[in-house]
């Protein structure tokens, strides 16, 4: 039976680009087929990406820099103006499916799984849920 897995990803500033590849590796645990990875919150994001710290310092800067000839935005909660993290959130996705074997995710050379902190420092659930096909009862 599949069961959702969750992991704890606490972020250090209001915008990051974190390596998660390994930490959802580990909540596989011998996992092989398809695995859906979300995060539950509306100002961060889950990408495919190569990742090196120039890379991860060009998503940050794009993050910060990509609204800003829209600013200013409507929507300001608490005295709170994180706008354009939602959009970007929204824009970049909450989401992604990977295949794993043996509990190996199967990403390409350069691919790793990262997370976009867009409103940090913030702690950030990451949730993994196995999709396995199951088998039809009766006939068709």
């Amino acid at each position: 039976m599949n069961s959702k897995r969750r992991a704890l990803v606490s972020t250090t500033s209001s915008r990051s680009a974190v390596d998660v590849t390994d930490l959802i590796s580990e909540l596989l645990e011998g996992q092989s087929g398809p695995v859906h990875v979300s995060v539950p919150h509306t100002t961060c994001a889950l990408i495919l990406s190569e990742v090196d710290d120039e890379l991860l310092s060009d998503y940050e800067r794009l993050s910060s820099e990509l609204l800003a000839p829209f600013e200013p935005f409507s929507h300001i909660r608490n005295d709170v103006p994180n706008a354009s993290a939602h959009i970007l959130s929204a824009m970049f996705g909450t989401a992604i499916v990977v295949f794993a074997e043996s509990g190996v995710i199967d990403l390409g050379r350069y691919q790793r799984i990262v997370l976009l902190e867009l409103d940090g420092p913030k702690d950030r659930t990451i949730t993994i849920l196995p999709l396995t096909a199951q088998e039809s009862s009766g006939a068709h």
